[in-house]
């Protein structure tokens, strides 16, 4: 690979649009220059990347700039080998500029970038929307009529981000994993069953205002998993602790540094709307027993903390409850045990927490080996032929795995629903 290659070359973050093309239509706004990091953050998710820019678009980013970053010629006339007709699996428009949102709302055809879209509109692709603009444009109530209309005509506007009183780009990093989230959501047959509620991070015990008892967690292994879940479309509900290391993406997040606050938060969502149930979270053991209202004096020689064991989170999220849900909705705990564990006592930790809820899998760690470089997870379910493990050497790896067996356990679903 000679360094113009290796330049145009981007590394694979995700498979969530792997095999995917998608014509992006770039228009006249300063916002175009964000357009370029995006399609370099939309391809590390595997996709390749068609750019259509319109004649306003030229005023602002150059089409080698557009080359550069999609490694792809770029449409910017008609010409007689119809690129100005889509093939693409869907279509993006961003930045999406008030006049051109406004064309194609009324069907214009003046331009491949204006074309391309009707197009997709025709074959009844997915087209998504990134309005950019000025608020004085976005509130007239003249474009405010375009949005509602081409929302009439199914097209789906992606949240920009809101600063000084304009519609602004997002993280381009944030907005490629909304994007993907968006496509597959789309084409999912039955959305609810690829909702997850999961909490990650530590949680603290407080025996006064200003000190606690904690267990640490990075968060690095649930923000990946996250991440995943959500770029593949799962609706992610995070209940997150104390973590070094947060998720960006995500349908909703709930701070919950004690264990009182992470309890109540994942009680709340889990009745909310039932799903599957992920549980990461480094949970205390142990809580103080008796908590002061005032801070205990520094003066003291010594001070005595008594703890009592604290209720298992994961027994106040039972699926026996939830009934026809069983055989849909799947519950992954993990354990951290020491490094001494055997695949027999992991058999009977299993079989004991099986015997108390609906178990899917359990992954288990070791104290010993919780870095990056030096991970290891052994994933273990019970099958008809007894227990089956995989061994995962990285948290990136244990993330896929855990998203393709999800998804597999839902297509297994459908498939018996539907016969």
């Amino acid at each position: 690979m000679n360094q113009n290659e290796s330049d145009l070359h981007m590394s694979k973050v995700s498979d969530s649009l792997s095999g995917i093309t998608i014509d992006l239509v770039v228009t006249g706004s300063i916002a175009a220059v964000d357009s370029l990091h995006l399609i370099r953050q939309i391809r590390s998710l595997g996709a390749s990347v068609q750019v259509i820019m319109s004649a306003g678009s030229k005023l602002f980013v150059t089409e080698q700039s557009m080359e550069w970053a999609s490694a792809r010629r770029v449409i910017s006339a008609f010409d007689g080998l119809s690129s100005h007709l889509a093939h693409s699996h869907f279509c993006i428009i961003a930045p999406g500029t008030a006049s051109f949102l406004s064309k194609v709302a009324s069907g214009i055809c003046d331009h491949p970038a204006t074309t391309i879209v009707q197009s997709h509109l025709g074959l009844n692709h997915l087209v998504m929307v990134l309005p950019c603009m000025h608020f004085s444009l976005d509130h007239s109530p003249i474009i405010q009529q375009t949005f509602a209309t081409l929302k009439e005509k199914s097209l789906f506007f992606l949240p920009p981000r809101v600063d000084d009183g304009t519609l602004k780009f997002p993280s381009p990093e944030l907005l490629a994993r909304d994007i993907a989230h968006y496509y597959h959501r789309h084409h999912q047959k039955h959305p609810d069953h690829h909702r997850v509620l999961m909490n990650m991070g530590g949680t603290r015990g407080y025996w006064d205002p200003v000190r606690y008892i904690g267990n640490a967690s990075s968060g690095e292994l649930g923000t990946l998993l996250c991440h995943e879940l959500y770029s593949f479309g799962f609706a992610t509900h995070v209940v997150c602790g104390d973590a070094k290391y947060e998720p960006k993406s995500y349908s909703s997040f709930t701070r919950a540094e004690t264990y009182d606050d992470m309890l109540a938060a994942m009680k709340s969502s889990f009745l909310t709307a039932v799903g599957h149930v992920i549980c990461v979270a480094a949970i205390l053991d142990y809580l103080p027993l008796e908590q002061h209202n005032s801070k205990i004096s520094s003066e003291q020689s010594h001070v005595n903390l008594t703890l009592k064991a604290s209720q298992k989170i994961r027994s106040f999220l039972s699926l026996k409850d939830q009934g026809s849900c069983h055989g849909i909705y799947q519950k992954i705990l993990f354990k951290l045990g020491n490094h001494q564990i055997t695949a027999r006592d992991r058999e009977a930790i299993f079989n004991r927490l099986e015997g108390e809820d609906i178990l899917s899998m359990m992954i288990f760690n070791s104290t010993k080996v919780l870095t990056e470089a030096n991970y290891e997870a052994h994933a273990i379910e019970k099958t008809a032929d007894g227990f089956k493990v995989e061994i995962i050497n990285s948290k990136r790896a244990l993330a896929k795995f855990l998203r393709l067996w999800l998804q597999n356990k839902i297509s297994l679903q459908q498939g018996s629903i539907q016969s």
